[in-house]
């Protein structure tokens, strides 16, 4: 008798196997959730480089310049004295470690908090506008430095079950370049699709501030449906070695085949570490419970993250397999 082998065709991509395979990884792993409460610890007790004075200075000349006039009700974002100063008082430079799209994740950069255990941070008030460049400029290339090695280590942690600190390093700086490309290319696109819809909003918010926040709600949306089919390309770069324009071209493959199930993931990802951040803050700034939140946080964000990457390679299998039959198809 003779037997035929029939090969079983990969599943397509599974939320819930996706999460459940993240947070399986990171707590099996638990000790790579130190990267992002380190990072955290610097941003909340290190010293905090802010810039109060230039900002002051930039305030007092729009106040002298002609026509304008903060407190009219038209305007698309009404300025509100004592809620801008506070929110001066809170900007700390030292945030921009947290770099975008890769980078650690971090629950401090979004509380800004000015006040410690031991009493408050070391302030530094930068006043200098080539300092300010310079320090920026520093401070990207280190978050974008330690959020490559994180990434590869998190890939590692999802889809190896296990992390090869040799294999790590070796891989960082070949990544990183690729990495760079993607800051660079993702920042592009945000200025060119934000000088115009901001010239577009301020003609626009001559309508009032219901029609201004319509506006917004707008182009909020139509960035996210410009940058959603590039979600996936830091996983292409750090997973498949893609160079940086092979990534974005799969990213986009993927998110158009997958796009209702890969929709729903992100969406019940951003639910979730959104959701949680919220319990994390509860503590006071002041508090050494923080750690707790800190803690907390960081194992959320590394197991959701290790979950995308689960996500990205069954989802990956699934649409190359649909690939391949389609192909085969057309050539019968």
């Amino acid at each position: 008798m003779e037997i035929t082998e029939t090969k079983v065709p990969p599943a397509p991509p599974n939320i819930i196997t996706a999460i459940r395979g993240g947070f399986d990884a990171i707590a099996n792993r638990i000790y790579i959730i130190l990267i992002p409460v380190l990072l955290d610890l610097l941003l909340w007790l290190g010293p905090h480089f802010q810039i109060k004075g230039l900002v002051a200075v930039f305030m007092e000349s729009l106040r002298t310049t002609p026509g304008f006039d903060p407190s009219r009700s038209d305007s698309l974002l009404p300025i509100n004295p004592e809620v801008l100063q506070a929110a001066i008082e809170r900007i700390n430079l030292m945030t921009i470690l947290r770099s975008y799209p890769i980078g650690i994740p971090s629950l401090v950069s979004g509380i800004l908090p000015l006040e410690a255990p031991f009493g408050s941070p070391t302030f530094v008030d930068v006043e200098s506008p080539v300092m300010v460049t310079l320090i920026w400029l520093v401070l990207t290339l280190l978050g974008i430095l330690a959020g490559t090695l994180y990434f590869i280590l998190i890939a590692q942690a999802a889809l190896d079950r296990r992390l090869l600190w040799k294999k790590a390093l070796k891989e960082w700086p070949r990544r990183l370049l690729q990495v760079i490309f993607l800051s660079v290319t993702v920042g592009v696109i945000l200025v060119v699709l934000l000088i115009p819809s901001t010239c577009i909003l301020s003609f626009v918010s001559m309508g009032g501030i219901p029609v201004s926040q319509i506006a917004v709600v707008v182009l909020v949306g139509m960035l996210l449906w410009v940058l959603f089919p590039l979600a996936f390309t830091p996983h292409g770069i750090i997973v498949q070695r893609f160079n940086i324009m092979a990534a974005i071209q799969r990213s986009i493959v993927l998110t158009r085949m997958t796009m209702p199930t890969t929709a729903l993931f992100f969406l019940v990802i951003l639910l979730a570490g959104q959701g949680l951040d919220i319990l994390w803050r509860v503590p006071e700034e002041n508090s050494w419970l923080t750690i707790v939140g800190l803690a907390g946080h960081a194992f959320v964000a590394s197991a959701l993250l290790a979950s995308s990457f689960v996500y990205y390679r069954d989802a990956d299998i699934w649409v190359q397999n649909i690939i391949r039959k389609m192909r085969m198809s057309n050539s019968a």
